[in-house]
Formats: structure tokens, sequence, C-alpha cells
């Protein structure tokens, strides 16, 4: 065999060999580090998740009312999970400590058919405070004027 061949077929062992590598551990062995959790994602979803949910229980639709504000406990326990500190903020015992309560009081109220207007407004306010205690007073939370998404609420 030719030195050329050699080497070729070296480079196809090496490759089969990382291919396998990458299947069985779900990544090569050479596959850089995840970057950290982006705030503004996760922020961006609550308020997608939390304005959805203020349509829909304006609208009287308690299923959809359920599904997204089980959406929003999903993505806020994400922050409390994976955003540790952020501008020296913890963000995520704030997140725990502030918003959690009142999702878990929401749960109730639309289980329930108690006041769910009122609950999501106490849930607006928090979202407001925390805003303020993290110096991020600039950006409020208030009900939504119409209704921008194609779907019905």
């Amino acid at each position: 065999m030719s030195k050329n061949v050699v080497i070729f077929v070296l480079i196809g062992l090496l490759a089969v060999s990382q291919f396998f590598l990458w299947r069985a551990t779900g990544s090569t062995a050479t596959s850089e580090p995840e970057a950290e959790p982006e705030l503004a994602a996760y922020m961006g979803d609550m308020q997608r998740y939390l304005h959805k949910l203020q349509l829909a229980i304006r609208a009287g639709n308690v299923e959809v009312a359920k599904f997204y504000l089980h959406e929003l406990e999903e993505v806020s326990g994400e922050v409390i999970d994976n955003v540790g500190t952020y501008e020296g903020y913890a963000i995520g015992s704030l997140t725990q400590q502030m918003l959690m309560p009142e999702i878990e009081r929401l749960e109730g109220s639309i289980q329930s058919g108690d006041e769910a207007i009122d609950s999501v407004d106490r849930m607006m306010g928090v979202c407001n405070a925390c805003h303020v205690a993290t110096d991020h007073d600039f950006i409020v939370i208030d009900w939504p004027r119409e209704n921008p998404y194609n779907q019905r609420f």
C-alpha cells in the first residue's frame, strides 16, 4: 500500500470513530461548552405567556388560561434553575420568592373560577416590583390593549 492510501484509511477510521463517539455521547470530543442562558429570552417568553394568559382570562377561556399559566410556570422554573445572577441581582431567587407564589395563587383562582383578573393584576405588580428592585423599572408590564396574535382566545 502506498503512503497516501494508508493516510487516507487512517483519516477515514478517525472520522468513523468520531462519528460513533458523537452518537454515543451526543456530542464530539471537541464541542464547545454551552453558553449561559440569556435572561432576555426567558423574560420574553414569560411576557408572551402572561399576555396570552391575560387574553384567555378576559375571554373566559379557562382551558387556554390554564395552558398558558402552566407555560409561564415552566419558564419561571427554568429561570430559577438556570439563571443565577444578572447584573449583580439574584434573578433566580427573586423569581422563586416573588413570582412563584403569585403563579400558585393564580392557579387556584383559575381552577376555582374566582377573581382571576385580580390575580393577574397582582402578578403584573410583582413583575413590575421585580423590575424596580433590579433597576429595570423602565420595563413596565401592563394589560394588553389588543390581541396581536393570530389566535382566538
